[in-house]
């Protein structure tokens, strides 16, 4: 029985941490059979304005260019923020993809730490995301975001650009793109309305003015 198995049979969250310990991380099984990790970064800098990263892995791979691939949602907020029921950053999910080794997330504290601070830092992960947006970026991404690989004894970040290009250009992320540019058009037409209303009003205002 592996640990992700021992997981399911829980009810409490399991946390894999010391007290003197500069994070502490907490796993759990979801209602729906994934795998939530909560990663609390105690020394955070406040300029980033989260101090928690919670990933939600669907625990069933994917195959995308010959590399094994997880779906996952990411959420950023801070320990002590108020618990809501609209707007909860705790929930506020972006869906990714990446590369992962589920077996060292949940018993090697070194990689998970590796993975929720470094691999899923809040900007990087944005950066990636809007790449994926954009017909023509610098990296072809999708929602890829890469993974943490063991090279010369450390963990580091590796993007595999074979995985990036498939997800880049799948049916689900060009659909996805098609949707951005209509909101985006949307919003460009709400706003020249809005300025056009604008310019209407000051014009009877200025021949009310000349009478």
């Amino acid at each position: 029985m592996g640990l992700f198995d021992k997981l399911k049979k829980q009810k409490e969250p399991v946390e894999e941490n010391k007290q003197d310990m500069p994070y502490s991380i907490q796993y759990h099984v979801t209602k729906d059979g994934k795998l939530q990790v909560e990663f609390y970064d105690k020394k955070a800098d406040f300029k980033q304005f989260y101090d928690t990263t919670r990933l939600v892995v669907d625990t069933l791979p994917k195959r995308v260019a010959n590399h094994t691939i997880y779906e996952a949602l990411v959420s950023y907020y801070a320990h002590n923020d108020p618990i809501m029921i609209e707007n909860d950053r705790r929930t506020n999910y972006k869906n990714i993809l990446l590369g992962l080794d589920l077996n060292l997330l949940q018993r090697d504290p070194n990689y998970c730490h590796s993975v929720m601070k470094t691999l899923l830092n809040k900007k990087r992960v944005e950066q990636y995301l809007q790449a994926g947006l954009e017909e023509k970026p610098d990296v072809l991404c999708g929602n890829y975001v890469g993974e943490i690989q063991k090279q010369e004894g450390q963990y580091k970040k590796v993007f595999y650009q074979d995985v990036g290009i498939a997800t880049h250009n799948s049916s689900r992320m060009v659909e996805k793109r098609g949707e951005h540019r209509k909101a985006l058009e949307q919003e460009k037409n709400k706003k020249m309305a809005s300025k056009q209303a604008e310019m209407a009003k000051l014009q009877k205002e200025i021949e009310d003015l000349s009478k």
